[in-house]
């Protein structure tokens, strides 16, 4: 500010000051302003401290920095290897988690290949099977505690349960040292740093790995994910199975093995995407094995941080030119960015990144603002994010990597960007296009519309027929907007057919008989149930099939031999019974039918049609195999309604058949007081 100092000045006669201004550069009452830029560095760094600290915003910081220090790559120092178990393992074992005796296997080859450390990242705090127990223990007694670690797990409190830990067997436990795992999570969900071992006493897998003592007053470690996880060697707990890595590969590694299959749930966010827990431990461990320990900077440092770039941000505009103070600041943006990468790689400090973007972005809008074109600028740019319809909305629709697209309340899209039209493409017929919420996801689109526009939006999964017949499933993620011309909604898209199906073949896992491919016990059960609590009440059999002279195979031919009757057993009767009936395996030689029927002579005339069918001879490899079966019948509800008493039934019928094999009975109330031990003895004699 220039004072007026007489009439003379008015009159275009240059004051004092003005004429000092204008010998020496300089503005008076510099005190003031040096003051001034004082207290405004002051609040620029207070400002972005608090607005960087909260919400999004924090989010948006640790995301840059994430993206600054991920793509530095970091070879890691190979020593380190994984042993992993995926879902092509689970399906291919059958066995959910892992199948210890392979585990057992896997272990002493780790031991003939002279692995220096193993950590087995899972609880062995239960009984799986004798045998496989046995192998294991056996496996596990070659090491020394020193060579060989568990987890020990704190299961925090909650309103049902006290505190506790988890940990091995003592069977398993003798000979190996107890580790904790404890990843912290930021406040965006994302782990960062392993803190010290919240049981005490122990010490943490990854500085065990390293062979790094624990010490009191050591800082938690903040895990470098520079380290390209990728190069990380790994093979898998099905390919030491099957003899593909030899024991050599083993020799003086630090080796930790565990599940990444997505069924498991050991998946936690990490600056990387989702890790599995063992993939974080690899990380850590070759952390820790770094001579130089990371350092993130604590409240008190990225202020004090702030605070210095905002006063030497304000020393440098003193004085300076204002074009000159509208280019550079957008210039110190990416040589921040460049100091960021250097004190990194030099010196291990992880320095803030969008406070002092926001302290740099503050002292720049001051500058603009104090130009009559900076405010016009702004004017302009008010006037078209108000004035076009949806137009800010589209160029963010264009900018998502992701398949996205805008659509308003009667499910017509307004628009859609690149990685969605290639969607698309896919999904309908050449040509066409998705012109509506219905084209895309057909009758769905109407549950997607309410659940949006009341209120209620959700993520939702949804499928879709693609050109080419094939089912396709997405993931779909709606969020309504206010706009100037209504209610709108822009949503994202992700092709999660993948994990559809593998989550759909877990099931089948769970519910089908492996050998035969009928439905299993469980899966029958439930059928049963279901059909019982079906308020329509319509009439069904259950029939209980025992194989006749099947251990006379077994005891001859072999089990082998007896797998292959069992399974042929089962391709007769998928021929003869309807479709809308169920046939399971129980176990053993034993078979079961649940169906509707019209009268209890279908029934009966399905149980000759069984016999007639399992009387020809079974071929297996060259050698003849006779069976035949004795049938048990309960009818519902003239029997009951409650699954497990027609199946109780049914079995008593079953064991009645058998004093006349092969033959078929129907439950009669006069069998409730007979016992199958009576009745075996009754067909013995």
């Amino acid at each position: 500010m220039i004072g007026i100092s007489n009439s003379r000045s008015k009159q275009g006669v240059a004051s004092p000051d003005r004429q000092s201004k204008q010998q020496t550069g300089k503005p008076p009452n510099s005190r003031k302003r040096v003051l001034r830029l004082a207290v405004f560095s002051l609040f620029a760094s207070v400002m972005a401290m608090l607005v960087s600290g909260v919400g999004w915003l924090l989010w948006i910081e640790n995301s840059m920095s994430d993206r600054l220090f991920t793509r530095m790559n970091t070879t890691p120092s190979g020593k380190v290897m994984m042993v992993v178990v995926d879902d092509e393992t689970i399906r291919k074992t059958g066995r959910f988690p892992y199948d210890r005796g392979q585990l057992a296997d896997a272990l002493a080859l780790m031991h003939e290949g002279g692995a220096a450390r193993i950590y087995l990242d899972t609880a062995l705090s239960h009984v799986q099977d004798a045998v496989s127990d046995k192998a294991l223990e056996l496996a596990l007694s070659r090491f020394q505690p020193h060579q060989l670690s568990l987890p020990i797990t704190r299961v925090h409190a909650n309103a049902t349960q006290k505190a506790s830990q988890i940990s091995p067997l003592e069977r398993f436990a003798q000979y190996a040292t107890l580790s904790s795992f404890d990843a912290a999570l930021d406040s965006d969900g994302r782990a960062r740093t392993m803190q010290h071992p919240r049981i005490a006493g122990y010490q943490s897998v990854h500085r065990w790995l390293s062979g790094i003592a624990q010490q009191h007053d050591q800082l938690p470690t903040v895990l470098d994910f520079s380290i390209s996880q990728n190069e990380i060697q790994r093979v898998s707990l099905l390919d030491i199975a099957e003899g593909k890595v030899k024991a050599e590969a083993f020799r003086e590694k630090l080796v930790i093995f565990g599940s990444v299959a997505e069924a498991s749930g050991l998946k936690m966010n990490t600056p990387l995407g989702a890790l599995s827990r063992i993939e974080v431990i690899a990380i850590g461990a070759e952390t820790a094995m770094r001579q130089r320990a990371l350092k993130r900077l604590n409240f008190t440092e990225r202020a004090a941080l702030a605070l210095s770039v905002a006063a030497l941000l304000g020393l440098a505009f003193l004085g300076a030119h204002i074009y000159l103070t509208l280019t550079v600041p957008p210039l110190l943006i990416f040589g921040w960015s460049a100091v960021v990468d250097v004190v990194f790689k030099k010196f291990g400090i992880i320095l803030p990144v969008l406070p002092i973007f926001i302290v740099i972005l503050i002292f720049w809008q001051r500058a603009l603002l104090s130009t009559g074109k900076g405010l016009s600028s702004i004017r302009k740019l008010r006037n078209r994010l108000f004035g076009v319809d949806h137009s800010t909305l589209l160029i963010a629709l264009d900018a998502m990597p992701d398949a996205a697209i805008l659509f308003d309340e009667t499910g017509q899209i307004l628009g859609q960007n690149a990685p969605f039209q290639v969607m698309a493409a896919d999904l309908t017929a050449p040509g066409k296009g998705c012109a509506t919420l219905a084209d895309l996801c057909g009758n769905e689109s109407h549950q997607i519309l309410a659940d949006t526009f009341e209120g209620s939006a959700k993520t939702l999964i949804v499928r879709a027929e693609a050109a080419d017949g094939q089912l396709r499933f997405f993931e779909i993620f709606p969020r309504m907007l206010e706009s100037a011309t209504g209610h709108i909604c822009i949503a994202g898209l992700k092709d999660v057919t993948a994990r559809v199906m593998r989550e759909e073949e877990l099931v089948t896992l769970a519910f089908r008989d492996a050998l035969t491919g009928l439905a299993n016990r469980l899966a029958f059960q439930a059928r049963m149930e279901a059909q019982c609590a079906s308020p329509e009440k319509q009439n069904f059999a259950v029939l209980l099939l025992d194989l006749d002279g099947f251990k006379k195979v077994n005891d001859t031919l072999g089990h082998d031999a007896g797998d292959q009757l069992l399974a042929g057993v089962a391709h007769r009767l998928k021929q003869l019974v309807p479709a809308h009936g169920i046939i399971a395996r129980l176990g053993g030689d034993e078979f079961a039918i649940m169906l509707t029927y019209g009268s209890q002579g279908e029934i009966r005339d399905l149980a000759a049609k069984i016999h007639r069918a399992l009387q020809p001879v079974f071929m297996i490899d060259g050698k003849e195999a006779r069976v035949g079966t004795s049938i048990g019948i309960a009818y519902a509800p003239r029997d009951g309604l409650d699954a497990r008493l027609l199946t109780k039934r049914a079995d008593a019928a079953m064991y009645r058949a058998k004093l006349n094999k092969p033959s078929a009975c129907e439950f009669d109330h006069r069998y409730d007081s007979e016992t199958p031990g009576a009745l075996i003895r009754a067909q013995g004699r």
